[in-house]
């Protein structure tokens, strides 16, 4: 509108499946806009994640009162599972694995504890280079990081990944393709897709922060 085209709301008054029908010169355009989940494609989701990192919290806070940098990699052979039982035996191997200060594994799992010998890091929820530096000691990117710690005392990081690759470029494919099945197909078309966090701020845990799960207290 702001570009001068004049914009009918065509799916409110019935004109049509679509959206909006814009016009300009002569020029029509059918616009389709759809939310998505940001998870769409994805084996491991976020609300899974940060019921999972309140079942972790007994095992972190003791390796948090340990000083140094402490790392858990957990690896999900497929999905991370929504059922309490999942989740609450995935959180027992990782609390295993610290526990052991070495790897332990079921049929839900794998979780292996390492600690590196180093003086510093980045301060998680404050540092902007905290999460690539944590995913270059994992050896592992664009996978869910949960922290614990106490400033300039020790870290505890905890990060999820799933044996399985993510498929978000073909699951966003087929959602947009859905939308455009809504246009007419007689004229030309513009699909708009937004991605969404489903869970709102106050369901969140305290420890959230951005795209990081994070908790610190002062020593």
């Amino acid at each position: 509108m702001q570009k001068g085209w004049n914009v009918e709301f065509a799916d409110y008054a019935g004109m049509g499946r679509f959206d909006f029908l814009a016009r300009q010169r002569g020029v029509e355009i059918e616009i389709e806009c759809k939310s998505t989940s940001g998870d769409t494609g994805r084996k491991i989701h976020r609300q899974e994640v940060n019921r999972l990192a309140d079942l972790l919290l007994p095992a972190t806070e003791r390796l948090a009162d340990m000083a140094g940098c402490h790392r858990i990699l957990v690896t999900i052979p497929d999905r991370l599972g929504k059922s309490n039982e999942a989740l609450s035996g995935i959180a027992s191997i990782a609390a295993q694995a610290a526990e052991q200060k070495g790897a332990a594994s079921s049929g839900l799992a794998r979780a292996e504890y390492t600690f590196d010998n180093i003086a510093s890091w980045p301060q998680p929820g404050r540092d902007a280079d905290a999460k690539p530096f944590f995913e270059t000691r994992f050896g592992v990117s664009n996978a869910h990081l949960l922290f614990h710690g106490r400033p300039n005392f020790s870290v505890v990081a905890v990060m999820i990944r799933s044996e399985k690759a993510d498929t978000v470029v073909d699951a966003q494919s087929n959602a947009a393709k859905e939308a455009a099945d809504q246009c007419s197909g007689t004229r030309p078309a513009l699909v708009a897709m937004h991605l969404i966090d489903e869970i709102s701020r106050p369901e969140q845990p305290l420890f959230l922060c951005d795209e990081i799960l994070s908790i610190f207290r002062s020593s």
